[in-house]
């Protein structure tokens, strides 16, 4: 399916979802930039980028991306769950560096979008 169509960020997307998953972080965040190369808008391209870059102690990185993924999905029609989930995310990306206060923002966010998460 890459290869099929080089632009398309999708089959970079789900390559990098399942290299998260098998712990191989430095390829998928390869395959979450060229996903966001082909398309920057992405907002699940960011968010499984956040993953990558936080699983491997890239922090402030990681933040960053899940502030852009944050910042799409509001502009997206999407659950209150997948929004919740992503300021749950990001909260737990604040409290990893000890910025506490950060993390509650986050986590407060998380519930007013999803009170059930």
């Amino acid at each position: 399916a890459i290869d099929a169509d080089p632009s398309w960020f999708r089959p970079r997307d789900n390559l990098g979802i399942a290299l998260v998953a098998a712990q191989r972080y430095e390829e998928a965040e390869a395959a979450f930039r060229a996903a966001l190369a082909r398309n920057e808008a992405q907002a699940g391209s960011h968010f499984g980028l956040s993953k990558a870059l936080g699983k491997m102690d890239r922090l402030e990185e990681a933040l960053e991306s899940s502030r852009r993924a944050i910042e799409l999905y509001e502009r997206q029609p999407v659950s209150g769950i997948e929004r919740g989930r992503l300021h749950i995310d990001h909260g737990l990306l604040h409290a990893r560096r000890g910025e506490f206060e950060l993390a509650l923002e986050s986590m407060r966010r998380a519930h007013d979008h999803s009170p059930e998460a």
